[in-house]
């Protein structure tokens, strides 16, 4: 997340060292001064309310805003992950990622010498001294540029300053908004823009020497170690594809020959592992077991999957549309079944399958709309499901709209009332089940549940058990 949204009119208050928020000073222009665009996403919008970085990325640039050296990585943050869908990081990105305290000597000699650079600095500034802090580290009073601020003198007919809207009034390319490299190189085109404007002011008004000595090459920086690691986004992606499912490696190690076996039991608890939408070592372990002990060979087992696959698809198609949340859903699951290939193929034949059921109704002369119940919904009580008096709690902020709109924790909550659940806001070892957003989360809710051995569900497992449709 990044604040450059929260335009400021007013000069704003100092922090840690002077920012520049509607001009460059001439002392820093006549300087040899070397320049240190950063840009950071969070997990919130208050550091002092413990949000952390989850991306950092710092451009070295000289004094006429050439690109010295480039840094960029995600950072574990050791916590709940925030708002994916504002800077499209989930918790699985930053599992592998370095913590801030483990790169924060590498950020030093990045931005060590440097005047800050940022859009809306104040936001950027106030995190990494906020991390910095945490650490125990003090570091100097480092001044800062903001071309937010830049752009009242020198776009003023703008009306909205987000970076995208000064970017693409002064035709510089954004795409992909919201990564901090990404973000960084915008704004370092943006500074240039204002710089080379500031530099041809200067030199007409004859302040072409360089006077002044570099502030920032004058402070006593603190030493850090450096770890020389990074993870970045591009990394994800190759680790997500080099990886095997769990599930997968099961299917290696059972016997290739046929012979009767059940499957009635590998699927009980292959739906209680898949809950969650992950595969532990310890639940793929448990699921090999079971597949031995019931003699499940290769073929058996991806019958099994292909069926469970099957019987998600059915339902969600049974309303003859499948959402888009629906859609990743049955995505990660086909992931983790290692039956991809399969899944565009069996959605394709539900929805035959519910488009003849209607025309059967149609024909009949039936105009209720067709629908099909999950089985697992009680009869008894209508509008009651089968978790109907189980606990339940929610972490992480939800990715999930019903008609339209944004789940909120509030409606999240009266949802699951409505539906016969207790909600409750803290885990303890009584919690029957813990809602996430994010399967991967590292929420102290998260992480107390795993420890307790409480039921972990993943947001759309939750719903759909519930039979409310969302998107």
């Amino acid at each position: 997340m990044n604040s450059d949204h929260l335009d400021d009119v007013a000069e704003p208050a100092t922090i840690s060292g002077t920012v520049y928020w509607r001009d460059v000073p001439p002392h820093i222009i006549r300087s040899e001064q070397d320049f240190a665009v950063i840009d950071v996403e969070t997990t919130g919008l208050f550091p002092g309310r413990s949000d952390r970085i989850v991306e950092f990325a710092v451009l070295r640039l000289s004094r006429k805003g050439d690109i010295l050296s480039e840094y960029v990585t995600l950072v574990n943050p050791k916590r709940d992950i925030g708002p994916t869908w504002i800077h499209g990081i989930t918790a699985s990105d930053v599992q592998n990622a370095p913590t801030f305290g483990e790169v924060a000597g590498d950020i030093l000699e990045e931005i060590k010498g440097a005047v800050l650079v940022a859009h809306n600095v104040r936001f950027d500034k106030r995190f990494m001294l906020a991390e910095y802090s945490r650490l125990g580290c003090q570091l100097p009073d480092i001044e800062a540029i903001c071309t937010l601020g830049l752009s009242y003198r020198f776009l003023p007919q703008l009306k909205n300053r987000r970076l995208v809207n000064c970017c693409a009034h002064c035709g510089i390319p954004l795409e992909h908004a919201h990564s901090a490299l990404v973000d960084a190189h915008a704004v370092a085109a943006l500074f240039r823009f204002y710089l080379d404007q500031t530099t041809a002011k200067t030199e007409s008004a004859g302040l072409t020497e360089a006077h002044a000595p570099c502030p920032a090459r004058t402070y006593n920086w603190p030493r850090l170690p450096r770890c020389g690691r990074t993870f970045r986004r591009e990394q994800v992606q190759t680790q997500r594809n080099d990886e095997r499912s769990y599930i997968s490696r099961i299917l290696e190690r059972l016997p290739i020959n046929s012979t009767e076996a059940s499957t009635a039991a590998y699927l009980e608890l292959l739906e209680r592992v898949l809950d969650d939408r992950r595969v532990s070592p310890e639940e793929g372990t448990a699921l090999l077991e079971v597949a031995q002990e019931y003699g499940l060979t290769q073929n058996t087992a991806l019958q099994a999957h292909r069926q469970y696959l099957r019987s998600l698809v059915r339902v969600a198609c049974a309303d003859g549309v499948l959402s888009e949340a629906e859609r990743r859903d049955l995505t990660e699951v086909a992931g983790l079944l290692g039956c991809q290939e399969l899944l565009n193929e069996i959605v394709h034949e539900e929805k035959q399958v519910v488009r003849a059921r209607i025309e059967e109704r149609v024909k009949a002369g039936r105009t209720e709309s067709y629908t099909e119940a999950p089985t697992h919904l009680a009869d008894s009580t209508p509008g009651k499901s089968a978790m109907a008096g189980e606990t339940v709690c929610f972490t992480g902020e939800s990715r999930c709209c019903k008609q339209g709109t944004p789940l909120t924790r509030s409606m999240c909550q009266a949802l699951a009332s409505n539906a016969g659940l207790i909600v409750a806001t803290s885990v303890t070892k009584a919690l029957d089940i813990l809602v996430v957003a994010d399967p991967d989360t590292m929420s102290g809710k998260a992480e107390k549940a795993r420890r307790y051995g409480t039921r972990i569900m993943a947001e759309p497992v939750f719903w759909r058990l519930l039979g409310i449709a969302v998107d």
